[in-house]
């Protein structure tokens, strides 16, 4: 017997575990009820572990808090269901008239009143209690019974009159409360050593949570003087995943008229062409393409014109608290005064586009003259790399169309921040000492380590400088420009030491630049390599240190990198 009990509390306690994750908007009185079954079950299992009379008279009235209060509860949970609103007074009235009822039941239960012939027992299963009911046991079927009559009686007004309810959830409710009544009826007519009411607690809640869980999570009954009132030109409408009509507010039955023909719960199938094609027709693809039932990619925000008004719609999911979808709402506004305006405004919002367009353009262009001044200011500290900046930019703006034209999978735009973020390869060197920069000679291990450490340095400078400046994506190739532009794909270059595509593709774009760069110009402790001589370098350290497909690619801008080398030399001569 105490298993049987140990069970049923188990479900409770399982049915309230559910409530407290599922609920978007708690119902007091489910909570209550829920808590009183609890009590309750645990009564029973002290009532079969009692010792004596005294142990089990205590235990009883632990038992009555559920058969006292629950009945009344669950009569404010269909209430609830039914959008009807039970002044306070009138629920404080009734919470004391079952308080007194359980204050005079338990006190009873020594003063036999309520019952009689109170009689104590003990076999395998455990300790019981019975007794003959007195007459006063009268008041308390009589409330039960108008409770029951109660809740038939405004289901039965709801089903027939009230739009806003689901009246499959009602069923259930009645069905519920049905339980409850066999299970007096049961419990009054039979009796047994195992008392059956705790099964039947538990599965008159199990009833009631479905009900008063869509009650909540479809909120457009309680939210509908929020819409109405403060949101005037607000239509809200809400389905479940089996499109059915799970209500709306006021605005939106204006603008649709067959919605008031509609009940909760109900398939829609009285629409009209246009509700079908704005509201249905999307909401359908929307609920379709999320359930891999069609690869039709849904629009979410839509407009349309009806009857000469216009219309924002958006659509959204509901989901519960395992983010599961249990339907869709579209949340429909009048959009018609703000549509003259923006007829208005189109040819202007085109003339500032391009406005905006040209003077984008020119700061882009200041900007470019800015880096590429930064950087030279730079480089102007170190003596082994004059004009250096200069010329891998250029030379990175030469590879970089050739590149395009191979047809690499690298877009113009990708390519074309490679090239605008190629000034700013070395800026890192800004925080290498002086000594090591105008060093003419050879560096030493320890010289070699600090200047090493510009690309880090550089990383770090160019990220500050940008963000929030430019675009994410330059920003990050700036960034990965400045800091893997010595990496190399065998892993042996600094400073993560990082391999084949681990290194970003603007990093080896840049790296090829800058070594062909420093091989065919004339540095203090080198002269200029010829082309051949600096090509050859560059295809022997294809695969070690340089991409082997960009190095292919690069040895096609050969003529072009050679025009513009010999045209920079002759310009210096002049």
């Amino acid at each position: 017997m105490v298993i049987f009990y140990s069970i049923c509390l188990l479900i409770t306690m399982l049915e309230l575990a559910w409530l407290e994750m599922s609920d978007v908007r708690h119902s007091l009185s489910q909570f209550i009820s829920v808590l009183a079954i609890i009590v309750a079950d645990v009564g029973y299992i002290f009532l079969s572990r009692s010792r004596n009379i005294y142990e089990a008279l205590l235990a009883e009235k632990i038992t009555r808090i559920a058969g006292c209060f629950l009945p009344l509860f669950f009569f404010f949970m269909v209430c609830e269901v039914c959008h009807i609103n039970i002044k306070k007074w009138i629920v404080l009235v009734m919470v004391s008239i079952q308080t007194v009822l359980y204050a005079a039941i338990s006190f009873d239960l020594t003063s036999f009143t309520f019952f009689d012939n109170i009689k104590y027992s003990k076999d395998s299963l455990g300790s019981h209690i019975t007794w003959d009911y007195g007459s006063l046991y009268k008041i308390y079927l009589v409330l039960i019974i108008i409770y029951f009559i109660g809740i038939l009686g405004i289901s039965m007004y709801s089903i027939k009159s009230n739009k806003s309810v689901n009246n499959k959830d009602l069923l259930r409710l009645m069905l519920s409360s049905l339980v409850v009544l066999i299970g007096i009826v049961v419990d009054r007519l039979m009796n047994m050593n195992t008392e059956l009411m705790p099964l039947f607690y538990s599965i008159v809640m199990y009833g009631a949570l479905t009900p008063i869980y869509n009650s909540n999570i479809y909120t457009v009954y309680e939210n509908r003087n929020i819409i109405n009132d403060q949101l005037a030109d607000i239509g809200f409408i809400a389905f479940d995943t089996k499109m059915n009509y799970m209500g709306c507010d006021y605005y939106m039955t204006e603008i649709y008229p067959e919605l008031k023909t509609l009940s909760v719960g109900e398939p829609v199938r009285k629409y009209t062409s246009d509700f079908q094609k704005n509201i249905l027709m999307p909401v359908r693809v929307y609920r379709d393409y999320y359930y891999g039932l069609s690869s039709v990619k849904p629009e979410y925000h839509l407009t349309f014109e009806l009857k000469g008004e216009y219309y924002d719609a958006k659509i959204q999911m509901i989901k519960d608290f395992t983010d599961k979808c249990r339907g869709f709402t579209v949340v429909v506004s009048n959009e018609t005064e703000h549509h003259e305006a923006l007829m208005l405004t189109k040819n202007y919002n085109e003339k500032l586009a391009q406005e905006v367009s040209a003077t984008t353009k020119k700061v882009r262009r200041i900007q470019a003259k800015t880096i590429l001044g930064m950087a030279q200011v730079v480089e102007s500290r170190d003596l082994s790399t004059g004009g250096h900046v200069k010329r891998t930019s250029d030379v990175v703006r030469i590879f970089a169309k050739e590149i395009l034209n191979a047809k690499m999978g690298y877009d113009k735009k990708f390519l074309k921040l490679v090239e605008r973020s190629a000034p700013m390869h070395d800026i890192g060197k800004i925080g290498v000492d002086d000594v090591i920069l105008r060093k003419q000679g050879k560096f030493t291990d320890e010289e070699y380590t600090q200047m090493k450490r510009h690309s880090e340095i550089g990383a770090k400078l160019v990220k500050r400088i940008l963000t929030g400046v430019e675009e994410e994506q330059f920003v990050k190739i700036a960034e990965n420009v400045a800091h893997y532009h010595h990496e190399k794909v065998d892993g042996s270059g600094y400073p993560k030491g990082l391999k084949g595509k681990e290194i970003p593709a603007e990093a080896r774009i840049m790296a090829i630049a800058d070594v062909f760069d420093a091989l065919v110009s004339k540095r203090c402790y080198k002269e200029a390599f010829s082309y051949d001589k600096a090509f050859e370098i560059i295809q022997n350290d294809a695969g070690t240190h340089f991409d082997a497909e960009l190095v292919k690619v690069f040895v096609g801008c050969r003529e072009r990198l050679e025009l513009y080398y010999d045209s920079e030399r002759r310009k210096e001569k002049n």
